[in-house]
């Protein structure tokens, strides 16, 4: 894990440093949550994170979505446990993720949509 976390700090410092990961990883969010604004989904946090969305359903399973981009579309999101478990999901925006990664998740939203997962 240690020699993980030194390859990802040499990266962000040939990348440009902290400043600039800070400010791509910021695009990619404000991305993300731009395209899902004519989806089923809510974001209830008023105090939005850069590295981190918690999506809520308006209605449908989020358990079920979670598993459907995992099986069908090779697309991993985070599950929520506990009381929240089929209202939410969190989609990470850290790492090694692109605007088109944001393109891919939005496309197997609108299929989830279109076959009737997310209403």
């Amino acid at each position: 894990i240690l020699l993980q976390i030194n390859a990802r700090l040499n990266e962000i410092e040939h990348s440009g440093g902290v400043e600039v990961e800070i400010k791509r990883t910021s695009i990619i969010a404000n991305d993300f949550r731009d395209k899902i604004s004519d989806l089923p989904f809510e974001i209830k946090t008023e105090s939005l994170s850069n590295s981190v969305t918690a999506v809520f359903c308006k209605s449908g399973s989020a358990k079920e979505i979670v598993d459907k981009l995992k099986f069908d579309y090779d697309i991993w999101i985070n599950p929520n446990g506990g009381e929240l478990a089929d209202k939410m999901f969190r989609v990470g925006h850290i790492g090694d993720l692109t605007l088109e990664d944001n393109d891919k998740l939005i496309d197997a939203f609108k299929d989830l949509e279109k076959r009737g997962i997310l209403k």
